[in-house]
Order: C-alpha cells, then sequence, then structure tokens
C-alpha cells in the first residue's frame, strides 16, 4: 500500500509565495488581522532583541479547544468569505519558517489552553499542549515567535510601526471612524512595546479634503476617504491612494486605481471600502478575478474614480488637449478599437464589465468575428468646452446625475455651456508621462495611450504607430481578463482580429 504524504515545508512556502510582500511583513500582519477578526479592541505587539522574539496578543473571544486543534492544521481554513480579513492562522503558520518555536496561549469562555510548535523536518511539524503561562488574564489569543535568526526584522520596533502603518492606516485615523466603527464597535488601539501607536502627521499639508464614494443612481455612499496633497515630497511609503476594507490595506499606489496625477509625488490618500472583503483572495492580499468579482471591483473602481477625480482637479491636476487634435486621433481609432472589441467579448465576457458592453449589445457588435465596418455600439459620455474650444478629457466633468446613468440618455443641465458627445464604449486617450514606464493604463472607461514612452516614439518614427496603439490597447487589456485565462493568448485573440478589421 502507498501513502500520499505532504512536503510541510513547500506547502508553506508555496504560501508564502502567494504573497506579494516580504514573510516577515506577512507574518505580522496576518496575526494582527486574525486578531482583528476574532473581536479584539486592543492589539499589543512586543518585540524582544536578546531573546529574539516577537509577541502579538488580542484582547479578541480566544479559540476554543477544537478550533486551537484546527489552527496547528496547514491545510485548514475557516474563513467565511466577507466577513473577516485573515487566512486561518496563517502567520504563525508561515513563522515555522524561520521561527525555532512557535508559542501559542489561547483563552475564550469555555477553555485556556497552550502549545508549542515548531518545524523538525520538511515533512513534519510536531505541536504539543502546554501548560497556559497565564499571560492572558481575560479572552484572547497571544502568539510569540522565537526566530531563528538574531537580526530579524520582526525584533525590530521600527520595523514593526511602519509595518502596521502601511498595512492599517484607516485604523489608525479618525477619518475613518464613522465607518469602521460599524465593524469595530469598541474601536482599535495598538500598542508597540507598551507604547501606543499612532499616525505621523507629515508638515505642510496644502490641500486636504475628506470624501463619500457613491454608488448607483440613488448615489447611496458605499466607502470613505481622504486625500492630502502637501507642499513637500512625500516619502515612497507615504505616496499614493491606499484602498482597504475592514481596515486593511490591500494596495497602495496609483497603478490600481487607473490613475496616476502628474503630481503624484506630492499626494496621499486612502479610501475605506467594507464591501470588497467580498472579493478578497484566500490570503486576503488581492482582489478576486473571476468574472463576477471582477464586475463588482470595476463597478467600486469606476466609483472611486468618480469621487477622486474632480478633487485632483481642484488640486490643480487637470488634463487636457485641443479639441481638433483629440478629434482627428481618437475619433478613427474608437470606431476601430469597437469592432475588434465586438469579436473578442464573447470569449473574455470580463471585459464586458470593465467597458460596458451588455451581453445583447455584444452580440450585436459580432459579425461572425469580424465586422466589415467596425460599429460603435455601446455610448459613453465625453464633454467639450465650447467656449475655451477644448475637450477636456476628465471624467470628473461629467455631473453626479450623468455618472449614475452613463449610457448616454441622461441630459445635461440646462443652461450649461457643455455639449454631449456619443462615445464609443471604451474611450481612448492620448497623454505624455515621461515619468511612467506604462505603453498605457485605464482610467475610468478611457484608455490612454502614453505618447512619451520611448517604444512609441520610436514606432512613430518607423511610421508604425498604428500598430503600436493596437497593441498597446491590447496589453492593456489583457491585464483584466481572469486570471485562469491567458493574457498570451488574449493577445494573439486581439491582434488578429485587428489585423483583419483594417484589411477590410
Amino acid at each position: 500500500m502507498g501513502e500520499t504524504r505532504i512536503n510541510l515545508k513547500h506547502l508553506l512556502e508555496d504560501i508564502r509565495d502567494s504573497y506579494p510582500l516580504a514573510i516577515e511583513e506577512v507574518i505580522l500582519t496576518e496575526l494582527v488581522a486574525n486578531g482583528l477578526d476574532s473581536g479584539a479592541s486592543e492589539i499589543l505587539i512586543t518585540t524582544d532583541e536578546e531573546r529574539r522574539s516577537m509577541t502579538v496578543a488580542d484582547n479578541g473571544k480566544g479559540m476554543k479547544r477544537k478550533e486551537l486543534k484546527t489552527y496547528h492544521d496547514i491545510a485548514a481554513t475557516t474563513k467565511t468569505r466577507g466577513n473577516g480579513i485573515g487566512f486561518a492562522g496563517v502567520g504563525a503558520k508561515l513563522a515555522l519558517l524561520i521561527a525555532q518555536t512557535v508559542v501559542t496561549e489561547t483563552k475564550s469562555a469555555s477553555f485556556h489552553g497552550a502549545t508549542t510548535w515548531h518545524l523538525k523536518t520538511p515533512l513534519k511539524a510536531p505541536w504539543q499542549y502546554t501548560l497556559p503561562l497565564g499571560l492572558l488574564k481575560e479572552k484572547g489569543t497571544m502568539v510569540t515567535i522565537y526566530l531563528d535568526q538574531k537580526d530579524s526584522l520582526l525584533i525590530r520596533p521600527n520595523f514593526v510601526q511602519q509595518a502596521i502603518w502601511q498595512h492599517f492606516l484607516p485604523l489608525l485615523n479618525s477619518h475613518f471612524d464613522p465607518i469602521l466603527k460599524l465593524i469595530y464597535k469598541k474601536g482599535i488601539r495598538f500598542f508597540i512595546n507598551g507604547e501606543p501607536l499612532a499616525l505621523p502627521q507629515p508638515a505642510n499639508t496644502g490641500l486636504h479634503r475628506d470624501f463619500f464614494v457613491r454608488m448607483g443612481k440613488r448615489r447611496n455612499p458605499i466607502g470613505i476617504g481622504f486625500i492630502a496633497k502637501y507642499a513637500e515630497p512625500l516619502s515612497q511609503e507615504f505616496q499614493g491612494i491606499a484602498i482597504a476594507t475592514f481596515g486593511k490595506v490591500i494596495k497602495k499606489g496609483w497603478d490600481w486605481l487607473g490613475l496616476i496625477p502628474k503630481g503624484s509625488a506630492f499626494i496621499s490618500g486612502a479610501i475605506e471600502i467594507p464591501e470588497l472583503a467580498k472579493i478578497l483572495t484566500t490570503n486576503k492580499a488581492d482582489f478576486l478575478r473571476d468574472k463576477n468579482s471582477l464586475k463588482l471591483y470595476y463597478q467600486f473602481r469606476k466609483a472611486i474614480q468618480s469621487a477622486l477625480v474632480p478633487i485632483l482637479q481642484d488640486f490643480g491636476e487637470d488634463i487636457a488637449l485641443e479639441s481638433n487634435q483629440w478629434e482627428l486621433k481618437v475619433r478613427p481609432l474608437e470606431k476601430e478599437m469597437g469592432g475588434v472589441l465586438g469579436g473578442l467579448v464573447g470569449d473574455f465576457p470580463e471585459l464586458a464589465a470593465l467597458v460596458g458592453w451588455t451581453p445583447s449589445t455584444a452580440k450585436e457588435a459580432r459579425v461572425r468575428g469580424v465586422p466589415k465596418e467596425p460599429a460603435v455600439i455601446i455610448e459613453s459620455l465625453s464633454l467639450e468646452n465650447t467656449k475655451a474650444g477644448t475637450a477636456v478629457l476628465n471624467p470628473a466633468q461629467i455631473p453626479e446625475e450623468t455618472l449614475a446613468d452613463h449610457n448616454g440618455q441622461t441630459e445635461p443641465a440646462s443652461g450649461e455651456t457643455k455639449s454631449v458627445r456619443k462615445r464609443a464604449s471604451l474611450a481612448m486617450g492620448f497623454t505624455e508621462e515621461p515619468t511612467r514606464k506604462e505603453l498605457g493604463w485605464l482610467v475610468d472607461n478611457t484608455l490612454w495611450i502614453n505618447q512619451s514612452h520611448p517604444a512609441y516614439l520610436k514606432a512613430k518614427a518607423l511610421g508604425l504607430e498604428g500598430y503600436h496603439k493596437a497593441f498597446t490597447i491590447a496589453w492593456v487589456l489583457a491585464g483584466y481578463v481572469e486570471t485562469e485565462k491567458s493574457q498570451r493568448e488574449f493577445l494573439n485573440r486581439f491582434l488578429e482580429l485587428w489585423g483583419r478589421t483594417t484589411q477590410t
């Protein structure tokens, strides 16, 4: 008889590699997240350089005996999607890769116990019950990691402090109390080596704005955020907009939002949307990319963009091109790409949610794969400033009531000096961003092509500008196909349809 054996070390390494963070950061943030999920109002972190140890203690509900036993099962996951931000004790489990011993003490209403745990061999991770040290006076859980390395990041208070700032910023910022108090009714306090943790306050706050993120025709708030522009460039860890759910930052920067203002080094902020917890990956480090999750994510992202862009405009981050230049460059490209997308949306329906297609219009757009005359099927809005003679490419110019119904049927308020022109479902734009390395990016339903990119400049010099535009559009959209699908296959299909369409 054979026997299936599991290499526990490799399994833990695979879990570790699923995170875009250093293992020390993962261990710390997961231990904190599990404490938050347990209903804690206080998280106490203690570092001890002499003993080479770090302890994370919480005053949550603690574990029952059965839960403590499951806690030591490497493959166990007991989290219900949408109800938490931790990953089934993975902090302690990953600690086995860098620790001599992991000691856990927990106290619940019906149980008080403790265990020691270590990775003896790649195939064995023995654990045993031990007598509790009695350090938990009330309910809660305490995990102490005794580390192999004497210079581990986990015993450095500055590292711990920075990690909490970056990963749990909304829990330290009173701007988010109105929404987070609904989840953490007693609030959350962090202590590092006995000292309460607070956010640093950057000097010279030039501009600051609090805002709600609203969605739907009734414009109901689904999130809350703040954004500030400072007089001096910020350090890297504070630049960009963070997106958080249940107080845990999932992404940070600008790329996740599809938007980078020219003064990005001076701008910082964060947005908390609890509903995003429903589409977190198992490790809670990213968002799911199946069709339904992508649809929800794009809906939230568009709502965030609609809230942020007018504020950025007020901060002096406008983007505009001359009207005739816009028309000459964009109109033919939008029509051409409308036809190509019509031939692709059947096999890549997740893109429908991104650019506004519906099953009926997608079917109408497809004429046996490639339309002879690429049709503009879905309509979105672009506003033109008729006085200045420029096309304002910023979706912030669209009134909120128009954004709530973006199918081209809503009329602007009477008396406005703005005219509405119908566009293709995926609008195109050109911009010059020499500091960005990307060929292009997506903002709301507008795909921007970076005319400052060296590849664009060379293609233009060689007379290959059209091919470069098509490849850039394909490259940007490939990043939005479902995880299980091949981005390479999408690129091939897109360019094939584009080639056939331009020949007709």
